[in-house]
């Protein structure tokens, strides 16, 4: 089983809990050749393409132009130490075990418009590069990662969103695929809530993660923060997720 998450931009690049263990990106060559093309951009050419403050643009450009390869653990931080966006709140990483930290490293695939491909020990230093802008670049290397590395029965849960699973060509790969999604009952009816949604894929990762689930008839018994699986609206590649609040 892969678990499909995008990454956040808000990220945690301290030295606090950081693992002595790591894996390096699978792509980090395309990693190298994007980042020496955002090296050549302005504050305002990031500003502009990326529609960002001119602070934030500032920020970034910074990043771009001290990146340093090759990546250590004095330079880089853990993908999955280091993202702290809305769908990593109720990831425990801070508390998983061994064999909680090497089921995640086994079972999870972070998409990223910088690095593509990132396992959860891997490092990475400090971006911000929305998939949609490299989309086009990215769709041919990750489907043919995925084409390569995933076993014949290998099921695919997709808990990202559309804009990073889009830079897979589904229909390229043979594997099973199931989107999973988080529906709230608000004004007479359910619908996604985005800010639900994100922390939902969090919380079903976490729950994932701690009991070391492998058959997908396990993920439809996922209850926790109010939500239970609705059959009768479920497909067999969509399974639904609905909560009252």
């Amino acid at each position: 089983m892969i678990i499909l998450l995008s990454p956040s931009k808000t990220l945690d690049l301290s030295r606090d809990n950081i693992l002595e263990e790591f894996t390096t990106p699978k792509l980090l060559e395309n990693t190298k050749e994007l980042v020496n093309e955002f090296k050549q951009y302005s504050v305002n050419d990031l500003s502009k393409m990326m529609k960002i403050s001119d602070k934030i643009a500032q920020v970034n450009y910074e990043r771009f132009q001290n990146f340093k390869f090759p990546f250590n653990l004095d330079n880089s931080k853990q993908a999955l130490l280091s993202f702290k966006g809305d769908v990593y709140k109720n990831i425990d990483v801070a508390n998983y075990s061994k064999n909680d930290i090497s089921f995640a490293q086994q079972n999870i695939i972070i998409l990223s418009g910088l690095y593509g491909i990132l396992k959860p020990l891997d490092l990475i230093q400090p971006y911000r590069l929305e998939m949609h802008l490299k989309t086009k670049y990215w769709k041919e290397k990750i489907t043919t990662y995925f084409i390569e590395n995933l076993k014949d029965n290998e099921v695919i849960i997709n808990l990202a969103s559309k804009e990073y699973s889009n830079a897979i060509d589904m229909n390229k790969i043979p594997n099973k695929v199931i989107n999973c999604v988080f529906k709230e009952f608000k004004d007479e009816k359910y619908k996604i809530i985005a800010i639900y949604a994100k922390i939902a894929r969090g919380t079903m990762t976490n729950y994932i993660i701690k009991n070391k689930i492998t058959n997908i008839e396990k993920i439809k018994e996922f209850n926790e923060d109010g939500y239970k699986y609705n059959e009768k609206m479920s497909t067999e590649n969509e399974f639904l997720f609905l909560r009252k609040r």
